[in-house]
C-alpha cells in the first residue's frame, strides 16, 4: 500500500501504473465533460497533482 507521508510516484516500484491512472482521469473528465480533471495528493509536505487529464 502507500506510505501517507510520500509521494506516490516518486520511485519505480512497480505497484502504481500511471497508464492506468492516466485513463481513469481521462475517462472521468470524459464522462462529465469537464475541460480538465486532476488527481491531487496532500501530505504533511503539501499538495501535487498527481495525475491531470490528457
Amino acid at each position: 500500500m502507500f506510505e501517507i507521508d510520500q509521494w506516490a510516484f516518486s520511485g519505480i516500484d512497480g505497484q502504481i501504473s500511471l497508464h492506468k491512472w492516466q485513463k481513469t482521469i481521462d475517462l472521468i473528465t470524459g464522462l462529465f465533460s469537464a475541460p480538465s480533471g486532476y488527481i491531487v495528493q496532500a501530505t504533511s509536505k503539501g499538495y501535487r497533482v498527481v495525475i491531470r487529464s490528457n
